[in-house]
């Protein structure tokens, strides 16, 4: 009696959208790199006032923060939507916060300590100020960063929603993902980011002269687009288990 080979079946690959990482986000954390960059280049050089549409267009390219705050939104959230979506515990909040401080924090310490170090205009900085500076809350307590340092306020409006991150996910998912619950929570943000730059700032401000538009709560709602990206995915993620039984 002989047997009839058959074709293996072949494996039905994962799709990029249920991925847990996005090698080809590199490519969009590039292109803000990039504007960030432009715009830097032409606020210092005095471009945006000078030359007409094309200073317009350089002082616009600061588009790129936003890109990485939803980025940010996006890739950090999704962890636990997708723990959630599948019954599993959420991510253990002390080894996400140490992998984001292995992240940014040891090359940011270097480039404080080498700018309080060799710019002149730093030279008179008070301990109080230093010690803010290597917290990333010199926006909060002082009108910007220090010389050299001024464009850090994007890092720490980055840094203090890592440390909300875990609450905001707690709120909005908890251990049953719930997808009314995510879009009270994406409401709420908005919200929030939209009060803060019509009467919020300027309350806060008060008499200080402390930096309240660049506060992560300005932002929120930049992060915000990020959480309901990823909410977005893990629905076709979630789809796509369903009809295929693939696990990330």
């Amino acid at each position: 009696m002989s047997t009839v080979d058959r074709a293996p079946t072949p494996a039905v690959e994962t799709p990029p959208e249920t991925a847990t990482t996005f090698p080809h986000v590199d490519t969009l954390r590039a292109v803000g790199a990039l504007a960030v960059l432009t715009t830097h280049v032409g606020f210092w050089s005095a471009s945006y006032g000078t030359n007409g549409t094309v200073g317009a267009l350089l002082a616009r390219l600061d588009v790129g923060v936003a890109l990485f705050f939803t980025l940010s939104g996006f890739l950090l959230s999704r962890a636990w939507l997708s723990r959630a979506a599948d019954g599993r515990a959420a991510p253990r909040t002390g080894h996400y916060l140490w992998k984001r401080a292995l992240r940014i924090l040891p090359v940011y310490v270097v480039t404080v300590t080498l700018a309080l170090a060799l710019i002149d205009a730093n030279r008179g900085l008070g301990w109080g100020d230093r010690l803010a500076t290597y917290l990333m809350a010199s926006t909060l307590v002082d009108a910007t960063f220090p010389a050299g340092l001024t464009h850090m306020w994007s890092l720490a409006v980055e840094l203090h929603f890592y440390l909300l991150l875990p609450l905001l996910m707690l709120l909005g998912v908890g251990r049953t993902l719930r997808p009314a619950r995510v879009v009270a929570l994406l409401v709420v943000l908005t919200a929030l980011s939209t009060w803060w730059h019509l009467h919020g700032a300027a309350w806060a401000l008060g008499d200080s002269l402390v930096a309240t538009p660049q506060w992560l709560v300005g932002y929120l709602d930049w992060f915000a687009v990020g959480i309901g990206l990823a909410k977005k995915f893990q629905h076709i993620h979630t789809d796509y288990q369903m009809l295929y039984g693939t696990a990330t």
